[in-house]
C-alpha cells in the first residue's frame, strides 16, 4: 500500500524509491495501525517534498520486545 502511494511521484522526479523490511509479513504487530500508517505516511511524504535527487529509502526492522 506505502510503496503505491510514492513509487510514481518518485519515478516522476527521477527519485529512487526503495522499502525494505526484515520483517516477515506473517508477523503480527501489536500497535494502532491508523496511527503507524499516517506516521510513514508524513515521513515518506517529507521525504519526496524535500528530495531533489539520489534515493528515498524505508528500512524496517524488528527490536527485542522491551517486556
Amino acid at each position: 500500500m506505502i510503496n503505491g502511494m510514492f513509487f510514481g511521484d518518485a519515478k516522476a522526479k527521477g527519485i529512487e524509491f526503495l522499502i525494505h523490511s526484515d520483517i516477515p509479513m506473517s508477523t503480527l504487530i501489536n500497535s494502532d495501525k491508523i496511527r503507524i500508517e499516517r506516521i510513514l505516511i508524513n515521513l515518506l511524504s517529507n521525504a519526496l517534498k524535500y528530495t531533489t535527487k539520489g534515493s528515498i529509502e524505508l528500512s524496517i526492522t524488528p527490536q527485542e520486545s522491551r517486556d
